[in-house]
């Protein structure tokens, strides 16, 4: 609902009483799931829905890696880190949910290129072959890299009110007609004041 609300209010200029906005990002996000569940068969549903989950099973190490680097962050989180046994659980975790999901492409019956290599070698399967081979090195090199990532920045102190009109960006839903000056805030579109 609030990613909604920015997306409304600063990219399609539109205002909304927050119950109506509510039903509407409910209502595009659920109506072309329900139009496909409609149309689609009781075993095309259901392979549908199994690569579905098995995307957003690829997906979770690009969220979870960058959630432990902070979490487990000394230079973040500064006294408040969690102690090493914690920190080894989490990292073995992330770790673990990279290396499944790492298999689970290559792999027969993991429902990505296992069930395309397999089989006679052609022109397509050996482009498939590469293909796995880049996003397996992609996925990799991504987790590695977010794990060796220095954290330059310490978390902000927890009663430190955040200067928002300073970033010039989270808060910031519209641009002026001006195409030289700032965008603008939250504020000043609701009151239609301009920051000039």
């Amino acid at each position: 609902t609030y990613s909604g609300q920015y997306i409304m209010e600063g990219f399609l200029q539109l205002e909304f009483a927050p119950w109506k906005r509510a039903v509407l990002t409910r209502l595009v996000a659920l109506v072309p799931c329900v139009i496909v569940s409609v149309g689609a068969s009781g075993d095309a549903l259901n392979i549908l829905v199994n690569y579905v989950n098995a995307l957003l099973a690829i997906l979770l190490p690009f969220a979870l890696t960058p959630l432990i680097k902070f979490s487990t962050s000394t230079a973040f989180l500064g006294t408040r880190v969690p102690g090493n046994i914690e920190c080894t659980i989490l990292w073995a975790g992330a770790f673990l949910v990279y290396a499944i999901n790492a298999f689970s492409l290559s792999a027969s019956g993991g429902g990505f290129f296992g069930e395309i290599i397999t089989g006679k070698q052609n022109l397509f399967t050996v482009q498939m072959n590469i293909l796995m081979d880049v996003v397996q090195f992609f996925y990799l090199a991504w987790n590695v890299y977010i794990v060796y990532l220095p954290i330059k920045t310490p978390m902000r102190p927890i009663t430190e009110v955040r200067q928002v009109e300073k970033e010039n960006c989270f808060g910031v839903v519209g641009v002026s007609n001006d195409a030289l000056s700032l965008p603008l805030l939250a504020e000043e579109v609701v009151s239609g004041v301009s920051s000039g």
